[in-house]
């Protein structure tokens, strides 16, 4: 829950929290333009609004995101561990009505992200280097026999249990997934290699829900006609 509800903007753009909009993910905090937020780890609390930021399981700080000293308390921290300048103007921003009206997401669309772990397997396999599945941020990781399956998948829906999804889109790959999660440096240059050996910078796909419910670890995906 609350995936996506806040965003920490690096650049003095006009959103308006009551009719927010989509903007480009170069706008704000991220991987592709900060790697060292590999570094830290946070936990969050939808229904309080409490998030803490950790480093090798240390609690670094702790702020109430619904107070905007807070929040300030944030950004300051974020400029020091970050070693960000102050021209990037940080602010915490969220929609008047959270995720129910706007999610900061990579598409304008409201989107699930997938990552075949197969897939994965396979594409560390053909160029010798160990990938993390984590470098793909997905929302759902799952397993099928068949690596690049879900490209099978592009415009057609998918059932968990009760929840129906159609797959919109493939997910091109940025310079975030150059970035290791585990040490924050940028050691595998993820789309050059996909590039060189499959011709495309795509793994992964986007799916937009079209029935909610809830899904559980170990739930199996059925591909629908």
């Amino acid at each position: 829950m609350g995936d996506r509800e806040y965003a920490i903007s690096r650049a003095d753009i006009d959103f308006d929290p009551d009719l927010p909009k989509y903007f480009q993910k170069n706008n704000f905090l991220a991987l592709v333009n900060t790697a060292k937020l590999a570094n830290y780890q946070i936990k969050y609390d939808q229904a309080t609004r409490m998030l803490s930021v950790l480093r090798k399981g240390k609690e670094l700080i702790k702020v109430n995101l619904s107070n905007n000293f807070e929040r300030l308390d944030l950004v300051e921290f974020l400029y020091t561990k970050l070693d960000i300048k102050r021209a990037h103007k940080l602010d915490i921003i969220r929609a008047t009505e959270g995720t129910n009206q706007h999610s900061f997401s990579d598409l304008p669309d409201k989107v699930i992200s997938f990552i075949n772990l197969s897939t994965v397997k396979s594409f560390s396999e053909k160029i010798g280097l160990k990938i993390d599945p984590l470098r793909f941020r997905a929302n759902i990781n799952f397993s099928s026999n068949i690596p690049w399956w879900e490209f099978e998948c592009l415009n057609k829906k998918l059932k968990i249990d009760k929840v129906v999804l159609e797959v919109i889109k493939k997910t091109r790959r940025c310079a975030a997934t150059s970035v290791n999660p585990s040490t924050a440096i940028r050691d595998i240059n993820i789309p050059r290699y996909l590039k060189n050996n499959y011709g495309h910078t795509d793994l992964g796909v986007y799916a937009k829900v079209l029935e909610g419910g809830q899904i559980m670890v170990g739930d199996k995906i059925e591909l629908l006609w």
